[in-house]
């Protein structure tokens, strides 16, 4: 997941319209929320390979790795509600129901926590 995520971050600075990456369900997952919260125009699933294709109006994507495969970031719901306030990051985390926003999660009105797997942060490029 982390590599995948890393190559749309370099696919936005380097200008690309198109990135391709290895599939996992945990990418799958925040590819979803991604698309789902406008960050990406979406993305194309061919056996273990999929095609994202970046939203690119002069702003990149900075990924913050809130867990590692050598620690895990639990975020109970108390800390998910800290989080909605900021306004220019998106977090997302694996819950019991999947992988969702921050914003999903306050909107739909469910006290439910999880672990912390990336924050998102729009960045302003120089062209």
């Amino acid at each position: 997941m982390i590599d995948g995520l890393i190559r749309i971050q370099n696919a936005y600075i380097a200008g690309h319209k198109m990135v391709t990456v290895r599939g996992s369900s945990f990418l799958y997952g925040v590819l979803c929320v991604l698309r789902r919260e406008g960050y990406i125009n979406g993305f194309k699933v061919s056996g273990r390979v999929m095609e994202v294709y970046t939203n690119r109006k002069g702003l990149g994507l900075r990924f913050k790795f809130l867990s590692r495969p050598g620690y895990r970031r639990v975020v109970s719901f108390k800390e998910v509600k800290g989080m909605y306030m900021k306004k220019r990051i998106l977090v997302i985390l694996s819950t019991s129901r999947g992988i969702f926003s921050v914003r999903e999660i306050v909107k739909s009105g469910v006290t439910l926590g999880g672990l912390g797997l990336v924050e998102v942060e729009l960045v302003g490029l120089r062209v």
